[in-house]
């Protein structure tokens, strides 16, 4: 599984309730949401990368990943989505360049 996509998927989920309520309650508004890539972290190598948690604990500070990752892990499984923390964490261009190639044949609402 990749942690990117699941904090996509989660963020994607939450801006739909949000729009819901918004909706709702504010009926003369309108949205348009468009979807941009963005690369969080583009000095990670590509391939292989960093130990995720390694690289965690030097971004974040240990104490601050020990807080971190509980919370995250339970926002998750909000989302019926378990979380695995294990392996390593790299570049996302590539995965981007793939998203972009193959954004004709998928269509998201």
């Amino acid at each position: 599984k990749s942690q990117n996509l699941t904090l996509v998927y989660i963020g994607k989920k939450r801006l739909e309730a949000a729009l819901d309520f918004a909706e709702t309650r504010f009926p003369h508004l309108t949205f348009d949401v468009r979807w941009r890539p963005f690369e969080l972290n583009p000095d990670l190598p590509k391939g292989k990368g960093h130990n995720k948690m390694e690289y965690y604990n030097s971004k974040f500070s240990p104490a601050m990943v020990q807080t971190m990752i509980p919370r995250m892990k339970a926002v998750a499984q909000e989302y019926g989505i378990q979380m695995d923390y294990g392996g390593h964490v790299g570049n996302t261009l590539d995965s981007h360049v793939r998203s972009a190639s193959s954004s004709s044949l998928f269509t998201f609402s």
